[in-house]
């Protein structure tokens, strides 16, 4: 009798789960995923599948191809984050100041349980197996584009007929899926705005300068208005300003000040009506204390859509294998990520992988720390495996 995806995902289960154990502890940054890299090489090798390295820098594209067909994209990533973890974990990490807290160790592991399922299975087409590096954000000293973007401008995807995407996600009870049509997951951008004001000194004759610290308040609580007074009430949208640096001593009226934050939307019309507002509310008090304040965004990413076609075909794919009660369609979320500039090129899907911690304790994403299940992992490289076999 022919096993089932699920029952072969279930045999691969000790195999991702050390593969993920060996990449939490070597957490690596973004474009710097050297090791992480030589590790799935070094599998893919190991079980006979061809692949292309070094792309995008640090990445791995992987493929397995049977007869003719389409070409589907399976992707994770695989960077990690400047965190320093504070787990209790036997394998936690050995990296100073770096964590995955993410969860992209998970997501390689249950790519490379796919990769293996799929290595042994009967179809035609072509399954490509794309390792990502860099999907936190660029790297200035590598690239100023991230990863996924990357990858695009290289051509690597130019012949992918549909993509899929897996999260973990250690909000969601574990054993769940979550997938939505259309916009998923937000726009994200990362903004600088620099304030100018004039030095002088600040017991003597203050009146002389113009604080630039003053204004920077000013200015943020404008802002912090927008979402409260200028975005509707049924509409999604965050403002937050996350960094803030200015003066330079406790008696010299600040000459500059320096803030970085971000900005979340869920459709783009609303994203360009609140980038315009904080255009507006710096010129205008720019005018008015007759100095410079320079906005500019430093990083997007667009909007992640879920296509409408694919997502109903992955869905049932979801309920035969977590059953359908365990299957739900209402997660929108105002995190972003890289995959956002595939899904705008590439018919695609992206879905959330339930895996709140066996204790029942709260885990987050992007904290010191974030913890997952484990034992749930296998069930997303079924879902993986099965789901690019059913667009194919």
């Amino acid at each position: 009798m022919n096993k089932s995806i699920v029952e072969k995902a279930r045999e691969t289960e000790d195999y991702i789960k050390d593969i993920r154990n060996k990449i939490h502890m070597n957490p690596e940054l973004g474009y710097l995923e050297l090791d992480t890299a030589s590790l799935i090489k070094s599998e893919l090798e190991r079980l006979g599948v061809s692949f292309v390295g070094e792309v995008a820098y640090t990445g791995v594209l992987a493929s397995i191809s049977k007869g003719i067909g389409k070409t589907i994209l399976l992707r994770a990533d695989m960077d990690a984050l400047p965190i320093q973890e504070e787990t209790n974990l036997k394998y936690k990490s050995k990296n100073p100041g770096i964590m995955h807290a993410c969860g992209h160790d998970a997501h390689v592991a249950m790519l490379m349980g796919a990769v293996k399922i799929l290595n042994d299975e009967d179809f035609s087409g072509t399954i490509k197996f794309l390792f990502q590096p860099s999907e936190e954000g660029i790297n200035p000293d590598v690239c100023c584009m991230s990863g996924a973007e990357k990858v695009l401008e290289g051509g690597y995807l130019n012949d992918v007929n549909a993509a899929l995407a897996l999260h973990q996600a250690p909000n969601i009870q574990s054993g769940f899926i979550a997938l939505e049509k259309g916009n998923v997951m937000a726009s994200s951008d990362l903004f600088e705005i620099v304030v100018y004001g004039k030095s002088a000194h600040a017991g003597v004759c203050p009146e002389n300068g113009k604080d630039a610290i003053n204004i920077a308040n000013q200015l943020i609580n404008s802002i912090q208005a927008i979402v409260s007074r200028e975005v509707p009430a049924l509409d999604s949208a965050v403002i937050s300003i996350c960094k803030i640096n200015g003066g330079d001593a406790a008696n010299i009226v600040p000459n500059k000040v320096t803030m970085e934050g971000t900005i979340r939307c869920l459709n783009d019309e609303l994203h360009t009506k609140v980038v315009d507002s904080i255009k507006r509310k710096c010129k205008a008090l720019a005018l008015m204390y007759c100095t410079d304040i320079i906005f500019k965004i430093t990083h997007s990413l667009p909007i992640t859509i879920n296509d409408s076609d694919i997502t109903d075909k992955i869905k049932n794919v979801a309920k035969r294998i977590f059953g359908a009660n365990k299957v739900y369609s209402n997660q929108v979320t105002l995190g972003g990520d890289d995959f956002s500039f595939i899904s705008q090129k590439i018919p695609s899907c992206f879905i959330f992988l339930g895996t709140s911690p066996a204790d029942g304790s709260i885990s987050e994403l992007h904290t010191s720390k974030m913890c997952l299940n484990e034992d749930v992992l296998y069930l997303g490289s079924a879902l993986l495996a099965e789901g690019a076999m059913k667009l194919l």
